[in-house]
C-alpha cells in the first residue's frame, strides 16, 4: 500500500490541500462511497506516512471493521481514492485559474441574462487584466471573452463596430 499512485500523491500534498481533500472525500457530490472516505481519513490520520503506518491489513480493518481481510477489496478502494484524488487536484487547480469566470459568463450569456453576462464579463477581464504573466494562455482567454462580449453587445445591434 505503501508503494502506490495513491500514497505517493497524497505525500506530496500540503497541510491545507490535506485538509480540503479530506472536505471533498466526505462531501456527496464529490464522492458516493464511504470506503473511500475511511481510506482518506485513515492515511491523512498519520503523522508521517510510513509503510508500517499504512499496513494494508490495518487499513482494512479500519475501513472494514469486522470483515476478513480481502486484498481485492482495498485495491479497489484504493483505485476509486485515486480516482477521487485526481478529481480533487483538477477541480481545484482549474478552480484557481481564470476559466470559471469564462464559463460562467457563458452561461449568462446562454440563458439570455445579458445584464449579469455584462457584469461577469467585466469582472473577468478586469480579473484577467490583473495577470502580471502575459503568456499564450492569457491571449487565448482574451480572444475568448472579446467573443462573449461580440455576442453580448451585437444581440440587438447589427451595425454597432465591435472589437473584435
Amino acid at each position: 500500500m505503501y508503494q502506490s499512485k495513491f500514497i505517493e500523491i497524497v505525500e506530496k500534498l500540503t497541510k491545507s490541500e490535506r485538509h480540503q481533500f479530506r472536505k471533498w472525500t466526505q462531501s456527496p457530490i464529490a464522492n458516493a462511497r464511504e470506503d473511500v472516505a475511511k481510506l482518506v481519513e485513515f492515511v491523512l490520520s498519520k503523522r508521517s506516512i510510513t509503510a508500517t503506518t499504512v499496513n494494508r491489513k490495518q487499513a482494512f480493518e479500519f475501513i472494514f471493521p469486522g470483515k476478513k481481510f480481502d486484498e481485492q477489496l482495498l485495491r479497489y478502494t484504493m483505485s476509486y481514492a485515486t480516482d477521487c484524488l485526481e478529481d480533487f487536484l483538477s477541480y481545484f487547480t482549474w478552480k484557481q485559474s481564470i476559466q470559471p469566470d469564462i464559463i460562467l459568463t457563458q452561461t449568462y450569456n446562454q440563458r439570455s441574462l445579458n445584464v449579469l453576462a455584462t457584469k461577469q464579463l467585466y469582472k473577468t477581464q478586469a480579473l484577467l487584466e490583473q495577470s502580471s504573466l502575459k503568456d499564450s494562455q492569457y491571449y487565448a482567454q482574451t480572444f475568448s471573452l472579446e467573443v462573449l462580449r461580440f455576442d453580448l453587445m451585437s444581440k440587438n445591434k447589427r451595425y454597432d463596430d465591435f472589437n473584435l
